[in-house]
């Protein structure tokens, strides 16, 4: 099977809705540039998008330590719900 075909790099993301796209700090490279990547095509199809990097954070403890207001995760989320605004 191919995995590739559920990404949604490979989506058309004319009519997608706003995006956030989170990546952490000590993510595998390969993270990092897939979210990179993935922003610039949104941008390019003029789909409002939001990138932010998640200072301090591993891939798998951002969803470890998303509990709590604090949480890098939680604020992310929450400064992207308020710019919707």
């Amino acid at each position: 099977m191919q995995w590739s075909r559920f990404s949604p790099i490979f989506r058309d993301a004319k009519d997608a809705s706003r995006f956030l796209i989170l990546f952490a700090q000590h993510d595998l490279e390969g993270f990092a540039l897939q979210a990179r990547a993935f922003y610039e095509k949104l941008r390019r199809a003029f789909t409002p998008v939001d990138l932010e990097l998640l200072p301090g954070e591993t891939h798998v403890g951002v969803i470890l330590n998303a509990s709590g207001e604090n949480a890098a995760l939680v604020k992310a989320i929450e400064r992207f719900v308020r710019r919707q605004d």
